[in-house]
């Protein structure tokens, strides 16, 4: 439906926008700055956390959201989750390792983390059931825009490399030419 892709193209474009936002990367350099990025490094550990928090939960929604419009759909989604969320406990629990969290406050965060996907689930599959009138339509398609940027997150990068010459400007002109493609992509829908 309409609505499923101006959804899909929403959530692409807000996890774009928070990525341009709190940019971080993890830099090998131990200085307080980056020598080779000329920036300050950040501590990425909880925001590494909080983000891949946020993306559980998305997870989750999208499983209650295909569970509920077909169980084999349902069955699908999930074993794509559990696939991945070894790769992605993984690096969770390396990137707080780096950052000399504790044993005991890794574990937590873990636990924290593993319960994000069922909290999405159940939210969103008892919202269709209890009949909170939520369209699953609208929540696969955010969903989806979600993990099509995640999918592209690797190529935007290399869109965004400034030229020390360049300056910022040129970053903000790159940031407006994608979403102005968002919108472009938003609006043809409605071209019949």
């Amino acid at each position: 439906s309409r609505n499923a892709y101006i959804m899909a193209m929403a959530g692409f474009a807000f996890f774009y926008v928070i990525e341009q936002v709190f940019k971080t990367h993890f830099c090998p350099s131990t200085e307080h700055n980056c020598p080779e990025h000329g920036h300050s490094i950040e501590p990425i550990g909880f925001l590494s956390f909080a983000g891949i928090s946020i993306h559980s939960i998305i997870d989750g929604l999208a499983f209650g959201g295909a569970l509920a419009s077909s169980f084999k759909l349902g069955i699908l989604v999930a074993v794509a989750i559990i696939v991945h969320k070894i790769p992605d406990g993984f690096c969770l629990s390396t990137l707080l390792l780096c950052k000399k969290y504790s044993t005991k406050t890794i574990t937590l965060l873990l636990i924290m983390f593993a319960a994000m996907t069922p909290l999405g689930a159940v939210i969103t599959y008892y919202g269709f059931a209890y009949g909170l009138n939520i369209n699953i339509g609208l929540i696969l398609g955010s969903t989806a825009g979600s993990f099509l940027y995640v999918a592209t997150a690797d190529m935007l990068p290399e869109a965004h490399q400034v030229d020390k010459d360049a300056g910022k400007g040129n970053n903000n002109k790159i940031i407006l030419s994608v979403l102005l493609g968002i919108l472009i992509g938003c609006l043809s829908i409605f071209i019949e």
